[in-house]
């Protein structure tokens, strides 16, 4: 397995320090730091990483920014998560803990890309104008090094082999031709059940074609059928919306898009397929989160607008 060599951990060491992978960010509203309990980690092992920000009187941050499915783990998973607040003279701290750890024999390092959060005025919010966030800071990134217990090197020592073999007996010339014989009997089951999964791997691929269309369809129907009413109706019909949007977009294009932030998607999708307008997918995005965090509603944004603009999405295949 290949791994980290000394040389390279003892700079991670120096360079992140024993406990810390990132110092606080600059003076503002919002300051963020991130820190680990431990920079490496045998296979299996948890490592905790914790993110804290501290946010000026009046302040607030959006907490589904830092929720575990959001977060990208290249090489890694989270298994547990936990937040907490404390106040701090006239500022309030937040905590997110999330319980990291890797079970790959081949991973040489578990990455935590860096990634933003956003914050919104809670004056703003007063006067009704907390339809969009009022800024954002970003978590830099962490690597935790990955140890192995296996050698370094690819190659295996030979196997030792005694200095003189005894001779065969007479019968064993017919060992090999008998041998041969039994492996051919052996395998004439496995090629019938090779037979029968090949005729099913074709029904399977013939399938194919068709789930795709089928959630997609599925996705729309159900779309059509909400018919909120109440704000709270709003609310939940534009949150089933965003996941279905992110779910698809996410099943196509292969970005992340059920971790990113409405702007983050389009700059993916962008840089996928530059030849192509994403503006729509963005606002669509942005409408969902006004109505799910806005304490007012928009001002003006039917329903069965919104639901056109997502069935457009929808029949996008790539």
């Amino acid at each position: 397995m290949s791994r980290l060599t000394p040389v390279l951990a003892a700079v991670a060491v120096i360079c992140l320090g024993a406990d810390a992978v990132a110092q606080p960010g600059p003076p503002g509203p919002v300051s963020v730091r991130a820190t680990l309990d431990r920079t490496a980690m045998w296979v299996g092992d948890r490592v905790g990483y914790t993110i804290e920000l501290v946010t000026d009187a009046g302040v607030d941050i959006l907490l589904d920014d830092l929720a575990a499915d959001r977060l990208i783990i290249e090489g890694g998973e989270i298994l547990e998560s936990g937040t907490e607040e404390e106040a701090r003279g006239t500022r309030r701290v937040r905590r997110v803990r999330h319980t990291v750890t890797a079970f790959g024999i081949d991973t040489p390092a578990v990455r935590i890309p860096a990634f933003s959060v956003r914050y919104f005025s809670s004056a703003a919010v007063a006067g009704g104008a907390g339809a969009a966030p009022a800024g954002q800071v970003v978590v830099p990134p962490a690597v935790i090094a990955v140890r192995s217990t296996l050698p370094d090197g690819p190659r295996l020592p030979d196997l030792r082999e005694p200095v003189a073999l005894p001779a065969a007996a007479g019968y064993a010339g017919v060992a090999r031709p008998v041998g041969l014989v039994l492996v051919a009997v052996a395998a004439v089951p496995v090629v019938f059940v090779a037979i029968g999964a090949g005729s099913a791997l074709r029904r399977l691929w013939a399938r194919r074609g068709t789930v795709r269309p089928r959630r997609r369809r599925n996705a729309a129907v159900e779309l059509r059928a909400l018919a909120p009413v109440s704000p709270a109706d709003h609310a939940a019909a534009y949150e089933r919306l965003d996941a279905l949007v992110r779910e698809h977009l996410q099943l196509v294009t292969g970005i992340p898009a059920t971790a990113l932030t409405p702007a983050e998607v389009r700059r993916a999708l962008e840089a996928r397929t530059p030849s192509r307008p994403h503006e729509e997918v963005e606002t669509l995005l942005e409408l969902c989160e006004r109505w799910r965090y806005a304490p007012d509603p928009p001002a003006s944004s039917p329903w069965s607008d919104a639901v056109r603009r997502a069935e457009a999405i929808l029949r996008r295949r790539r």
